[in-house]
Parts: C-alpha cells; sequence; structure tokens
C-alpha cells in the first residue's frame, strides 16, 4: 500500500494562487510512494546510493549490512538515498522498487541477491502460477534490465528452500530410430547458478514409449539414454529393444534421475538413475528388471548449466521410434 514519509512536510508559498492546492503548496521532500518502507542506519562500512540492495543487520537494531553471497536467505532492503556510513535514511522493505542489478534480468523473473555487492540478479526462472518462488528469492522483476537498475516488486522476505518445479511438459516428442544423438525435451532447459549449492538436489523424472518395427528379438537393435548436466554426462543406459512376433509394438518406459551435490561442494555432483519398461507381450503388465546407473560430474554449479534427456538408437530402421510424452525437473535446494 503506497504510503507518505511523515519526516517531509509540505510548506506555504508566500502569493501563490489560492485556487490551487499545489501552486499554493511547495513540495519539501514529501512523496507518495509505491513501497512499504523504514528508517535504518547504514553500517555497511561505506556509503550507500539509491538502489543498493542490503540486509538488515543481525548485529545492530534499526540497521542494516552487506551480504553479498548468491541466493542468501538474509532479508533484504533497498536504499533510498545516498547515505554515509552510519548515517540513517529510507530503506525500502517490500513493493515496487529500483534496485541495483547485474546480468540479464527479464520482465517477470525472479530475482535473487547476487554476489555482486549491493546487487540482484536473475534466478532464470520465470513467475508462474501454482508454483512457489525458488530458494533465495526476493521478489520478481517488474521490467527488463541488463545491468544497471530494475524495477522489481520485493515481497519483504526471502524464500527459503521450497522445492519448486523448475520445468514440465506434456508435449510429445517422437525421435526416429537413428545412431544420431538427438534431445527428447521440447524445450531447452537450464539449472540456475547456484540451484544445487552444497546440498542441493534435482529430481528428473521422464517417461514414454518405443514403438518397434515388430520383427521382434534383436534385429530391432538397442536403444541408448543419456542425461547431461552440463558438458558432463551422468547417466548413460542402454537396453534392448523388444519386439512381439511380427506385430507392432509399443514398450512403456520410465525413468528417475536424481542429481546431488557431493562431498558438500559445488564442483562436485553424483547421481542416481533408475530406469524400467514394460515388455509388449501377450501379458502386459510384465515388467523388464529395473536398471540403476550410478554416475558422477565435477561441473561448477555457481553458474547455470543446462539439463537434457537425448537417445539413440543402435541403427536406424523405419517403423521403430521413441516418445517422450512427459516430463518433470524438480529443484529441492
Amino acid at each position: 500500500m503506497p504510503s507518505l514519509n511523515t519526516d517531509w512536510v509540505l510548506v506555504d508559498v508566500v502569493g501563490a494562487d489560492e485556487d490551487s492546492f499545489f501552486s499554493a503548496c511547495e513540495k519539501l521532500k514529501a512523496h507518495w510512494h509505491e513501497y512499504a518502507a523504514n528508517k535504518l542506519t547504514n553500517r555497511t562500512g561505506a556509503g550507500v546510493v539509491a538502489g543498493d540492495v542490503v540486509a538488515l543487520s543481525a548485529s545492530n537494531a534499526a540497521s542494516v549490512a552487506l551480504s553479498d553471497v548468491v541466493g542468501s536467505h538474509e532479508t533484504f532492503v533497498v536504499a533510498q538515498d545516498s547515505l554515509a556510513n552510519v548515517a540513517e535514511g529510507e530503506f525500502a522493505r517490500a513493493g515496487l522498487v529500483s534496485c541495483k542489478s547485474t546480468g540479464t534480468i527479464n520482465n517477470g523473473e525472479y530475482i535473487r541477491k547476487s554476489a555482486t555487492t549491493k546487487a540482484v540478479e536473475s534466478t532464470g526462472i520465470p513467475v508462474t502460477d501454482g508454483l512457489r518462488p525458488p530458494d533465495g528469492a526476493i521478489g520478481y522483476a517488474a521490467g527488463a534490465a541488463s545491468g544497471g537498475f530494475v524495477v522489481a516488486m520485493l515481497y519483504g522476505f526471502t524464500a527459503f528452500d521450497a522445492p519448486y518445479i523448475l520445468y514440465r511438459d506434456g508435449h510429445d516428442v517422437t525421435v526416429a530410430a537413428s545412431s544420431v544423438e538427438t534431445t527428447l525435451l521440447h524445450d531447452a532447459v537450464s539449472l540456475p547458478a547456484g540451484a544445487l549449492g552444497t546440498l542441493g538436489e534435482v529430481e528428473f523424472y521422464a517417461e514414454g514409449y518405443i514403438n518397434g518395427d515388430g520383427s521382434g528379438g534383436e534385429s530391432n537393435g538397442t536403444v541408448t539414454f543419456r542425461i547431461y548436466y552440463g558438458a558432463s554426462v551422468t547417466c548413460t543406459i542402454t537396453y534392448q529393444v523388444q519386439g512381439a512376433g511380427g506385430n507392432p509394438s509399443s514398450e512403456a518406459w520410465q525413468l528417475t534421475h536424481r542429481l546431488s551435490a557431493h562431498n558438500a561442494a559445488t564442483d562436485s555432483q553424483k547421481a542416481i538413475t533408475t530406469m524400467q519398461t514394460r515388455e509388449p507381450s501377450t501379458s502386459p503388465t510384465k515388467a523388464l528388471t529395473p536398471v540403476v546407473y550410478r554416475g558422477n560430474s565435477a561441473e561448477d554449479s555457481t553458474a547455470a548449466k543446462a539439463l537434457d534427456l537425448t537417445v539413440d538408437f543402435e541403427f536406424a530402421r523405419a517403423g521403430t521410434n521413441i516418445t517422450c510424452e512427459h516430463v518433470m525437473i524438480i529443484v529441492k535446494p
């Protein structure tokens, strides 16, 4: 709700037009603003200027301090004036505010504290109805920016350790049998910088079916699934495409992949993948033995990295293809 800074006043101007309120008064540091604000003391150790993003101090009452950690869970406010160290002034805590920013920020993306001093950055995740803000989000961009300043809607709090859906899609993506490795995802997906942290995890679910040409046996060849985190392959599973005695057949498949930070480090990850298929036969509930694969990577998770699911066949074969029907990727910070 807009509020009035009551420390700033209106004064009469001698000789002004009596019929006009605004011409009969001079605005002397008086304004309505579109944010909630508090008078706080700057204890960052240096001066701040309007737009600087700082945290409420845990050491000093009614004060602010620096907190320049990516995705920090501190409560952040934004300076509205130029203030020397230990000077008192107005800081916005919630509402529509112009904030110092770094990097590219698209309108409607959640923002968080950046490692760049006194600045915010994009989480890379757009606001989506029905989904909770990602970990570390302090609001969302109400305009686009590329460095400089971004107009943002601040929540007045920081989202904390809330699992969120990074990607969800239900389009059928069908790939014909080919030895060329091809993505099974409908869209390009990127895991935001810092999403894994030192204890985080990503759960990757995918499911669909494979159409064999009905010739049966090993003549259908094999199919290989791979999951990528950045440039690293964190899963490789190959199995025999089934077939049923001369009749075209479809076999269902389901994959669950869990990628997590390893050894409390941001440059080490481990992954466990479970995949199961249903054999097409006269007994449609007959399942093949699940395959479990353990992988690892050494990607720098403090940078954004692509996530992908790909497939390739042992050889091209007419009438054989694979379809991915549904994908969901959940981030657990």
